[in-house]
């Protein structure tokens, strides 16, 4: 419980600490990057004793979900509806030179039925995030830390980009084959 202290307080700290931090708590500002200071009461950490040398070593680390607006990330707005949404077609099938046993069947869909769709540029919903942290298990001593990051690559200010996600079916020559494990 100590080292999850110290744990709360180093990833908390916005100084220019003396061990190895990753990112700087002073390096350039980027727009697409944040960095978290401020984690959930509620984690669930990993705590690990290990010895390296001659040295009692606690690494301790975490992962959490969270959301956009608890980042204060700006949130994504819908597609226009005046978009286009593209549909299945024959050509949608992938090549299926190193598999000759199997052969692609064409997903038959109707016109209005879109396939899936995702965007370049577009934000996540959930956003998943992790750290890490060394702490010297005799004297207390944090040795280095790794911040939770979110890399932002939506850019709320360019339309929605969207390309399909093909799932073509596939067919058996033997309609009785069954797929092993």
């Amino acid at each position: 419980s100590q080292a999850i202290e110290t744990a709360k307080a180093a990833f908390a700290s916005r100084s220019q600490p003396d061990y190895t931090v990753n990112p700087e708590p002073n390096a350039p500002a980027d727009p697409q990057r944040t960095i978290i200071y401020d984690l959930p009461s509620d984690l669930n950490w990993q705590t690990h004793l290990l010895q390296q040398g001659s040295r009692l070593i606690y690494a301790l680390n975490f992962n959490y979900t969270t959301s956009r607006k608890a980042l204060n990330l700006p949130v994504p707005s819908a597609i226009p509806s005046s978009m286009s949404m593209p549909t299945a077609s024959p050509t949608d099938a992938p090549n299926t030179e190193p598999r000759p046993e199997v052969t692609p069947t064409p997903t038959p869909m109707p016109m209005a039925t879109p396939l899936p769709i995702s965007c370049y540029g577009s934000a996540e919903e959930t956003i998943y995030l992790s750290g890490s942290i060394s702490i010297d298990a005799v004297s207390g001593e944090v040795i280095s830390l790794n911040r939770p990051v979110y890399y932002d690559y939506y850019n709320p200010s360019e339309p929605c980009r969207p390309y399909p996600i093909a799932y073509p079916a596939y067919s058996s020559p033997d309609p009785q084959a069954t797929m092993v494990p």
